[in-house]
């Protein structure tokens, strides 16, 4: 309760060393120990102002006395003031703490409402250049745990060792604290964290095209976006502010001093946001993938040429792909192709499909990819592609079936999220009936291996992945099961294989729902190395549902006394920066005295926050996250965002159906125009019971 007080000041004569206070040992978290810290402001305290001291470091300013818990703790007080904007007013705040002891472990911890922290080096040495330990100030540069708070031109750098924050907020209630014009740079962990819905989860902007002179973007309508630059994800270099038009847009121009420009934002209430993920100013369209034609092609059999191509840099283009095949013999062009890809998204992919070629001559051939603009891209190694094949009277062709009626044909035509060709038995009994996998015990997969080609297929590798439940599938995503080999495999013939599944989901009470994925390879027919369902008939997919040991019947279920049932997966963002998603819903085949409620949960705050997104054939239940499908509609939820590979749960629930009464829900997703994935909700009144099994489309 004490206030009106100064400690330090701006002049040599009025500075303090407050170093190696309290009570601390280091070392694992079993045994680590901290009592005590630095400078403690509590109970009601307002008006003190901390400034021009050396907290946890020596005389010098470069080697670290720690204090035992913080450098400086604010408990229950407003009003105060860390540092200051006078020449001489800023702490060096750095050396505090270490490892090991439990939280709070930093520089500053605000646990007061409305103080502010100005103009301090936090981190490391006195000279502001050095990091002065692993565990330099423990934990994070500076904790926030209440609200109000302003931090601003503070040098914070290299806080707690390689996992180390440079300013976290990590409590439901620290809200409108604002962070703006610091230097943050040489983290672990990230610059600014916030966790369990601090800052209202303040969404970082979203940029859409960066060069070496001008960033645009998108963010929080009438947000203040402040624009840095650093050699990594952080934000080293400020270079100022602007302000997102009622719309969300927004445009800056500078020069940047780091390789990767990243930002902030700042709503009007004062919340600030994580940094975006980092930019480094680049065109880069690129040739990905060439899934068709195959190294060996049969003679008068049609063949589509199917290629993935993808923009890498920082702003949409449009391009042209190119294809040539080229005869060894004599090198005659026999065939070409040319699309033109319009305003690709940045981290965007498309799968092309290009016109079909019948293959008359035996030869060895060479198809090539090109990708290409008016202006050269930053990175022309990745602009083209090239697959040497030979087209001959027989072939090696591994395959399974996308689907019941599927012939193997590339790519398929039909659906591709349902192979008969996968399926699991709760033992190894060799059965040929899909059962869904029950949790803790070894379930067996079981995969049909074919060979539609001519030749002895040899050296063939079985490998088998699950997913989890998503409807976006991204590769990064696929957890291996196992792998099996097989020697060889005839001309016609078909091999099954088992592979030993183990399942241990902790905490399963019901149906998890869930995607399995086969990829078959040999020396004479590689897998493609980009996973496109419907692009390979090397990749086939099929959705299960795990269930508890007690269940039985399978799917998820509710009593119609409840008079809802409900399935929860992932909205996925599969590219490394921040994007909108669109969540599209077919309800056309569910009766219209029934309708659906989607839950977006945590998203929902985002997706009005950000103000990019709106609603057809939709509607808000006003204050909730729900929103609701009529019956026999089709519905958008568009411009909902979501960070780099990030997977966020939504939940589905139908209400309205009458016992016996057979429904299906489709769920998809859609960025940048390309619909990615989705599920398929097959819904089944039976015995007052309503089961939704889940299947997951292909990318």
């Amino acid at each position: 309760n004490a206030s009106n007080n100064t400690i330090g000041g701006a002049t040599a004569g009025e500075r303090n060393l407050i170093s190696g206070n309290g009570n601390l040992f280091c070392g694992p978290p079993q045994v680590a120990y901290a009592e005590g810290g630095g400078v403690a402001i509590w109970d009601s305290a307002y008006d003190n102002k901390v400034q021009g001291n050396i907290v946890g470091m020596n005389v010098t300013g470069l080697t670290p006395v720690p204090n035992a818990m913080a450098g400086i703790e604010i408990e229950g007080a407003s009003g105060n003031l860390i540092g200051g904007t006078d020449p001489g007013a800023g702490n060096l705040i750095s050396g505090n703490s270490c490892g090991g002891p439990p939280p709070p472990r930093a520089g500053i911890r605000l646990a007061g409402d409305g103080n502010t922290v100005q103009g301090n080096v936090i981190g490391p040495d006195i000279t502001g250049a050095d990091i002065v330990s692993m565990n330099d100030n423990g934990w994070t540069g500076i904790w926030i745990v209440m609200s109000g708070n302003l931090v601003e031109d503070n040098l914070i750098v290299g806080n707690a060792g390689p996992d180390g924050t440079g300013i976290s907020a990590s409590v439901a209630g620290a809200l409108s604290n604002t962070l703006t014009r610091n230097a943050i740079y040489g983290h672990g962990g990230r610059g600014i964290g916030l966790d369990s819905g601090a800052n209202n989860y303040m969404f970082p902007p979203l940029l859409t095209e960066v060069s070496v002179t001008s960033v645009k973007g998108i963010a929080v309508p009438s947000a203040t976006v402040e624009i840095f630059s650093d050699d990594g994800d952080e934000g080293r270099w400020y270079h100022g502010s602007t302000v997102a038009d009622a719309a969300g847009y927004f445009t800056f121009t500078t020069t940047f001093t780091g390789t990767n420009v990243t930002a902030t934002a700042t709503d009007q209430d004062g919340n600030t946001s994580e940094f975006s993920s980092p930019y480094h100013p680049s065109r880069d369209i690129l040739a990905a993938a060439v899934y068709v034609p195959q190294q060996r092609q049969v003679i008068n059999t049609p063949i589509t040429p199917t290629v993935r191509v993808g923009n890498g840099g920082t702003a949409a283009e449009t391009f042209t792909v190119t294809a040539v095949i080229t005869r060894s013999s004599g090198g005659a062009q026999v065939y070409s192709a040319t699309k033109v890809v319009m305003n690709l998204g940045v981290f965007n992919y498309r799968t092309l499909d290009l016109p079909s070629w019948t293959p008359l001559d035996t030869d060895s051939y060479t198809f090539e990819l090109v990708v290409q603009t008016g202006t050269p891209d930053d990175n022309t190694s990745n602009d083209r592609l090239t697959q040497a094949f030979i087209v001959a009277d027989d072939r090696v062709d591994l395959w399974a079936r996308d689907h019941p009626t599927d012939d193997g044909q590339e790519p398929s035509t039909s659906s591709s999220w349902q192979s008969p060709d996968v399926w699991v038995r709760n033992s190894a009994d060799g059965g040929t009936t899909h059962q869904d996998p029950i949790n803790a015990i070894t379930n067996t997969v079981y995969l049909t291996v074919r060979n539609r080609g001519t030749l002895t297929a040899t050296d063939i590798v079985v490998t088998v992945y699950w997913h989890p439940p998503a409807l976006v599938i991204g590769q990064s995503w696929w957890q291996p099961i196992d792998t099996v080999t097989l020697a060889e495999l005839a001309p016609g013939g078909t091999q099954v294989v088992s592979i030993a599944w183990p399942l241990d989901i902790e905490g399963l009470t019901g149906s998890y729902h869930t995607c399995l994925l086969g990829v078959l390879t040999s020396t004479e027919d590689l897998a493609p190395v980009v996973w496109d369902v419907r692009g390979s008939n090397n990749i086939i997919q099929r959705n299960v549902d795990i269930i508890p040991q007690q269940e039985t019947g399978g799917g998820m279920g509710a009593d119609f006394a409840d008079a809802a049932v409900s399935s929860t997966f992932d909205v996925g963002n599969p590219y490394p920066g921040e994007q909108l998603v669109d969540v599209i819903v077919d309800a056309s085949d569910v009766p219209t005295a029934a309708d659906l409620w989607i839950d977006l949960g945590g998203l929902y705050a985002r997706w009005e926050q950000m103000g990019q997104g709106s609603l057809t054939g939709a509607t808000v239940v006003p204050g909730t996250t729900q929103i609701t499908v009529a019956g026999g509609t089709q519905a958008e939820i568009t411009g909902i965002p979501l960070a780099g590979e990030e997977l966020v749960k939504i939940t589905v629930e139908i209400h309205g159906l009458d016992p016996g009464q057979s429904v299906q829900i489709d769920v998809s997703e859609r960025i940048g125009g390309d619909v990615l994935g989705g599920i398929t909700l097959d819904v089944t009144a039976v015995e007052h019971k309503v089961y939704l099994p889940l299947v997951l489309r292909s990318n």
